[in-house]
Formats: structure tokens, C-alpha cells, sequence
């Protein structure tokens, strides 16, 4: 909308100036207006003059062509006046320099820029020091960080080891099924099913004792147990009674995973004994 309202105004003002100079007669008349000088051109007064002098040319085809003109013209040629200008001072500093390059400086100027000089050539090394340092703090970082990773990855993997292994067994898996347990050189066939222990014969086919385990603790992080297995009948009594774990008399086993299907340990805190699990 603005355009639309300035353009136009602009051309007809930069119409104006070119109307007045292409009539100019006109405009000498109307500004030195002689009426003796109009009667020996022949004219009554100064409107017979202008009618005399009026032309559809000069009066408007001329100024317009003119404005239109300069309207499109003059953003090239100020362009043009200012590239020169850039030309010019370009090379009229190169050649202000060479002629100045041979210039003596008083000693004083010389002291004065040396100084300046050294001041900046110690800031600029520092800079490069103070660069030099944080690239190796960020190389120390990087390192840190990745030692971090590698530290917070091994503990990831290690836990989720421990919680597939918490997940994947309990109590009853753990030592549920057919043991071969060797204990002071003797050999002894049991089926443990339900934290029911029975002791099978030599063929692993009938039963003969049988005795429960209670006051079960496994601990995964070290993959170690603690149970006590009593007699079923004791185990009824001791269970009424308030007696902590020492009292119980039965066997106490302390015993440790040594592979996947095999366990090492104590019995009552002296006898050393060996569990393999039966597989198949």
C-alpha cells in the first residue's frame, strides 16, 4: 500500500523539475515577467504568451520519459558511484602505504609499538597455552568418561547376570533332584524334592531316611547356602519351640556353588562334603 502511494508521488515530483526546465520560456516569463518585452514579441499579455509557448511534449511527455528514466537508472548508477568509490580508497590506501613504508618513526612511536607488540604476542601465547590445556582436559575427560562406561557397562552386565540368576532359581531349584553326596569317603544316593530329603538305596530306587530342610538362606551374590535338614519329627518338635539355630540338633550344611551342578562345603562346621547333581 505504501509503495502504491510513493511511487507515484515520486514521479510526479521528479516530473515537476524537468517540466520547468524543458518550457522554459515559460518559466522566464513567469519569473522576470516584462510586459514591454511582451508587446514587442507580439503578445497582449503573459497568458498569450504561455498559450504561444504551450506544447504536449514539453509539458508532459518529456518529464515523464525523464522521470521514469532516472526512477530505473539511478540505483545502477549509485551502485557504480560506489564501487569506484571502493576502487579508489582500495588502492589509494595501498599506494598511501607504500609510500609511507620508508617514513622514519620517532623512537618514542617505535618503544611504544614494540611493547604493544610483546603484550599481544604474550596474550596470544597464552591463549594457545590455555587452548593446549583444556584440549588436554578434554581428552582426560573423554577417557574418564569412556572408563566410566566401560566400569558402568561391566556392572550392568554383572547385575543382570545376578537377576537372571535370582530369577532362574530358588530354594526348590536349587537343590530339588537326585545328589550324590560324599562325605568322609562315604558315598550317600538322596532325592531332595519339595525341601524333602530322602536317602535312597545304593540302587537310587527306594527310600530309607527321610529329613526336611529348614532355615534355607541362599545368597547370590556369592552363590553360597546355609540350610539345616532335621528329621521330619524333630523338625515338628523344634518348630514349636522358641531355640535358635545352634540348639537344632540335625545336620547343618554351608555349602557353595563350585560349578553349575556341583557343590562344595561343610557339615556341622566339620566335615567336608561334596554334592554332585545327578543330570538325565
Amino acid at each position: 500500500m505504501v509503495l502504491k502511494i510513493v511511487y507515484p508521488i515520486r514521479l510526479f515530483s521528479l516530473s515537476c523539475f524537468p517540466g520547468f526546465f524543458f518550457n522554459w520560456p515559460i518559466t522566464v516569463a513567469l519569473l522576470w515577467f516584462d510586459p514591454i518585452q511582451l508587446k514587442s514579441e507580439g503578445h497582449d499579455s503573459i497568458y498569450s504568451f504561455i498559450n504561444s509557448h504551450l506544447a504536449l511534449g514539453n509539458l508532459f511527455w518529456r518529464p515523464l520519459i525523464f522521470a521514469v528514466a532516472y526512477t530505473l537508472i539511478s540505483p545502477v548508477l549509485r551502485n557504480l558511484i560506489n564501487i569506484l568509490h571502493a576502487v579508489v580508497d582500495k588502492h589509494g590506501d595501498k599506494r598511501v602505504l607504500k609510500i609511507s613504508e620508508d617514513t622514519h618513526v620517532p623512537f618514542n612511536r617505535f618503544i611504544q609499538l614494540k611493547n604493544e607488540s610483546t603484550a599481544l604476542r604474550r596474550e596470544l601465547n597464552d591463549v594457545f597455552d590455555r587452548e593446549k590445556s583444556l584440549q588436554n582436559e578434554k581428552q582426560l575427560l573423554v577417557e574418564e568418561i569412556k572408563s566410566l562406561k566401560d566400569d558402568f557397562h561391566s556392572v550392568q552386565v554383572a547385575n543382570n547376570e545376578l537377576l537372571t540368576f535370582q530369577k532362574e532359581v530358588n530354594r526348590n531349584e536349587i537343590i530339588s533332584g537326585n545328589w550324590v553326596i560324599t562325605s568322609d569317603d562315604q558315598q550317600y544316593n538322596v532325592h531332595i524334592i519339595n525341601n524333602q530329603v530322602h536317602f535312597l538305596d545304593k540302587y537310587a530306587r527306594n527310600r530309607l531316611d527321610q529329613l526336611s530342610i529348614t532355615h534355607f538362606f541362599f545368597d547370590s551374590r556369592y552363590k553360597r547356602m546355609w540350610f539345616l535338614m532335621l528329621p521330619s519329627n524333630q523338625e515338628e518338635k523344634n518348630s514349636s519351640n522358641d531355640k535358635s539355630l545352634s540348639e537344632f540338633s540335625g545336620l547343618f550344611c554351608d555349602l557353595k556353588f563350585q560349578g553349575p551342578n556341583m557343590l562344595v562345603g561343610m557339615v556341622n562346621n566339620r566335615q567336608s562334603t561334596q554334592w554332585v547333581k545327578v543330570v538325565g
